[in-house]
């Protein structure tokens, strides 16, 4: 028989494949196992759970080296088709940051989001499936611990799903209230073929399996996660608000992702401008969800972070410098700890004239040694490139890590990001004053922007949030997806029109082209799936 692209069997393995170092889990993993032996005890149940975390920051094989989990989805999916995100010399990646794939039904590029989303979906079918066997003996704590494990699957079961239709369906607004084809809701563990069901169905399944998951956190509120990759209360209010502003159907889901973003960042203050300096490598105040890294449990030159960290000593972070769009950065004012993350013309005490004298028209690299020894002497408080690194205009000072090569904890969800969602709720809704304040709390009491007032309405309002949002988020995921869901046309400049884009990369993409920003469903489904081929086997 045919198996389609993901299968049960393999993956019933992974959610006991957890070899972890002391921080991560101190307990012995288990590399196979009946449903029976996972679900014996409440201990095996929670280390199934735990090996859905380790599915989003570990090396799938399958696709290669650089399939590194959440990470890929970021760096390829979400950071390089995007508006604000430039690696002048990685012209070889054109056709990706083009976004020339989308109908390539067999390229690893198209199937790898449905391969590792639907793996993740896989495993926490099985937890929800079968949490309920677990044996209690009576003790009402073991019964809270089912709760709290089920509330996680949940959430990861409406994560995959959601994540799914970002990438292969159409937006929300181009589909007729969801009236679509969506992607196929998978709420059992099967190897079994199933049709796509409409875009409004996926999106019901993921508001359901969250309110279940909130009302169940909600009731077991002595239950605590241990780690910072587990998902929580606070988790799956976050993704809830991402999933209902994203479908932005009507008002109720404006209101929604308003109130869930508030109350999803309760209790995660926003970081110190000292926190914001500290390179994005370990957890600070705001870190509502992120990924686990240590120096024996890394992906050595596939990570996230050994990709784009500036002071990663890797061929692709010393050689091909991951930069800001240079029309975003100089919309903002330079005395922000944000805009000064960036390599630009004031840091250097220069003019955009003088800067742009020593930027190579063509790859943005700075070879003046003065002008290398002057950015060395303005970032000398922090750690340094990797011998052999290159210097480029505009490039980043965000990412960093602590190990080699690329160690670093990989951020999924922040604080930040709900302050922007939320104000970005309540302009849609016509609270300009509200989401006025929201700014004013983000940018100028942060100490991020300490000048910053806002009295903009409107769409000038929503247009300012949109940019603090590029920059405030940019390099963590976001760029692509927030584009694609507003709609908004893709233009990058070339070096030569007053942008940083390569030619290769300085492209228009229009809303209605390649293929409405959607990958297609990839052959490794359709050739094995009788409901999306007639013809299979």
């Amino acid at each position: 028989m045919k198996k389609l692209l993901y299968t049960a069997a393999a993956l019933l393995a992974m959610c006991c494949t957890t070899s972890c170092s002391k921080d991560w889990l101190e307990t012995d993993s288990t590399t196979s196992g009946s449903p029976q032996l996972i679900f014996s005890t409440i201990d095996n149940a929670e280390l199934a759970v735990n090996g859905l975390a380790r599915l989003m920051c570990m090396q799938h094989s399958y696709y290669g080296q650089g399939a590194s989990g959440e990470g890929w989805i970021k760096y390829l999916f979400g950071n390089f088709p995007g508006q604000n995100f430039s690696v002048p010399r990685l012209t070889g990646w054109s056709s990706i940051m083009n976004m020339s794939y989308h109908q390539r039904n067999t390229s690893s590029y198209d199937s790898y989001g449905w391969y590792y989303y639907y793996r993740i979906i896989d495993n926490a079918n099985m937890i929800i499936g079968n949490i309920d066997d677990v044996p209690t003996g009576g003790d009402p704590q073991i019964e809270a611990r089912k709760t709290f494990i089920k509330a996680q699957a949940l959430v990861y079961r409406a994560y995959g799903h959601f994540q799914l239709t970002q990438l292969y369906s159409h937006r929300w607004m181009d589909t007729n209230h969801g009236d679509a084809d969506g992607v196929i809701i998978r709420t059992e563990s099967s190897t079994e073929g199933a049709p796509l069901s409409k875009l409004s169905a996926v999106y019901t399944q993921v508001f359901d399996d969250l309110k279940a998951a909130i009302a169940a956190f909600e009731s077991v509120p002595a239950q605590k996660r241990i780690f910072l990759s587990a998902p929580d209360l606070s988790v799956a209010q976050a993704i809830l608000a991402r999933a209902a502003i994203t479908r932005a159907d009507s008002r109720d889901d404006y209101e929604l992702a308003a109130r869930m973003a508030a109350a999803a960042r309760s209790g995660y203050p926003l970081m110190s401008v000292a926190d914001y300096r500290s390179d994005f490598e370990s957890p600070t105040s705001e870190w509502i969800w992120g990924s686990f890294a240590s120096d024996d449990q890394n992906l050595q030159y596939w990570s996230f972070q050994a990709q784009l960290a500036y002071n990663a000593n890797t061929s692709r972070s010393r050689g091909y410098r991951h930069c800001i769009s240079r029309e975003l950065l100089e919309t903002f004012p330079d005395n922000g700890i944000r805009k000064n993350l960036f390599v630009h013309p004031a840091i250097l005490g220069m003019t955009d004239a003088e800067f742009q004298k020593i930027v190579n028209q063509t790859t943005g690299q700075i070879s003046d040694k003065k002008a290398i020894a002057a950015i060395d002497a303005y970032y000398a408080d922090r750690y340094v490139p990797a011998s052999g690194s290159y210097y480029v205009a505009y490039e980043h000072r965000k990412f960093g890590c602590f190990g080699q090569p690329g160690v670093a904890y990989l951020n999924h969800i922040r604080s930040s990001e709900m302050v922007l969602l939320e104000a970005e709720a309540q302009c849609r809704l016509g609270n300009d004053p509200a989401a006025q304040a929201l700014l004013v709390e983000l940018n100028a009491t942060s100490q991020r922007d300490p000048d910053y007032t806002c009295t903009k309405t409107g769409d000038e309002l929503f247009e300012e949030i949109v940019r603090y949002r590029a920059l405030e988020l940019w390099g963590e995921g976001f760029d692509w997806f927030d584009m694609k869901r507003w709609g908004k046309t893709l233009e990058r400049k070339s070096f030569k029109k007053g942008g940083n884009f390569a030619s290769a990369m300085a492209v228009t993409v229009q809303p209605d082209e390649a293929n409405q920003w959607t990958w297609v469903i990839p052959e490794k489904e359709t050739a094995y799936n009788t409901f999306l081929n007639e013809e299979a086997e």
